[in-house]
């Protein structure tokens, strides 16, 4: 495991430059806050990144507000391609040492650069997070997350509980793996990413919480039918990696954890007639799973002794398959 050294920060790490992702679509007041939060980090050697994808709402008072703070610049997309190619046009934007995100609509503590950066160079870690405050209808939450830390496969294939604003990876790390967020993918593509980076290395977690995430109805945390979307993305992602499909266990957990919530958002749409409900019967993301089900099955039959799919994983993605 990664060992947790905590360490106050001095002026020399000033000299590590950040770069601050911002996507963002419309909402530009709660715009303005998030950026604000970034401009005025005790971390001053930043560049922030406002990536516009396709923002309808005018940009003016967004523009007025970052007038004559030559850190910060708008990155527009031209249209509305979602927050994953915005990021991902964010990567290959960026020019500095390290790269942390930031939602359009949460916003990051005063210190948050100067002590995730200073806390990453001491404890020698190339991808970091930490805990956050969890804001919802007026009432903080702090929820630790820290316990992901290290070597954290295969155990994240059940469950990722890590928040993109608190996550701060080094560039280099980017580069070396030309790592990207999946843009067919609107829900749980950042999860996808950190399955990616995080096969291959071990994280930092800390136990401070240095961003509020804001928390809505329309959220994916609060919403069963965001969650199966989500869900079935991240499913299917991890079915078509042939790299990870030695972890049964997991990938069986997962799978009856999509089955339990289709059943709970199945339930709901029977019980009431409203479009938002009728709209869950229909193929996304259910089709893009089975096929990855049926392709899953097929070359486990094929190649049961070089994967070694086990029959309570076939077993799993039976039942899945079922209710799809």
């Amino acid at each position: 495991m990664m060992k947790y050294v905590k360490k106050s920060v001095q002026g020399k790490e000033e000299k590590d430059s950040v770069c601050v992702l911002i996507p963002f679509f419309n909402r530009i007041p709660l715009v303005l806050r998030a950026v604000q939060s970034a401009m005025e980090q005790t971390h001053k050697n930043t560049e922030i990144l406002l990536i516009d994808d396709g923002s309808s709402e005018s940009l003016e008072k967004l523009e007025e507000f970052i007038e004559g703070d030559s850190r910060v610049r708008i990155v527009r997309m031209g249209k509305n391609y979602g927050a994953a190619a915005a990021r991902n046009e964010g990567f290959r934007q960026s020019n500095s040492d390290y790269v942390a995100f930031l939602d359009s609509d949460d916003f990051f503590l005063p210190e948050k650069l100067a002590k995730q950066i200073a806390l990453m160079k001491k404890n020698n870690a190339r991808i970091s997070h930490t805990s956050y405050i969890r804001r919802y209808s007026g009432t903080d939450k702090y929820v630790n997350t820290s316990h992901i830390n290290g070597t954290v496969m295969p155990a994240i294939l059940k469950d990722c509980p890590i928040a993109t604003p608190t996550v701060m990876i080094k560039r280099d790390l980017i580069l070396e793996r030309n790592l990207r967020f999946q843009e067919m993918f609107s829900i749980g593509e950042d999860v996808c990413l950190w399955i990616d980076v995080l096969s291959k290395e071990n994280i930092l977690g800390i136990p401070e919480a240095y961003t509020v995430v804001n928390v809505t109805e329309e959220s994916s945390a609060r919403s069963e039918a965001k969650q199966l979307e989500g869900m079935g993305n991240i499913l299917s992602f991890v079915l078509s990696r042939r790299e990870l499909s030695s972890y049964h266990r997991e990938i069986r957990s997962l799978c009856l954890r999509y089955v339990d919530i289709s059943r709970k958002v199945s339930q709901k749409a029977s019980e009431s007639e409203s479009v938002e409900n009728s709209r869950l019967r229909g193929p996304y993301p259910k089709s893009r799973v089975l096929r990855t089900i049926r392709s899953a099955r097929q070359f486990g039959i094929k190649r049961t002794i070089q994967i070694g799919i086990s029959k309570r994983l076939l077993r799993a993605l039976r039942k899945l398959e079922s209710i799809i």
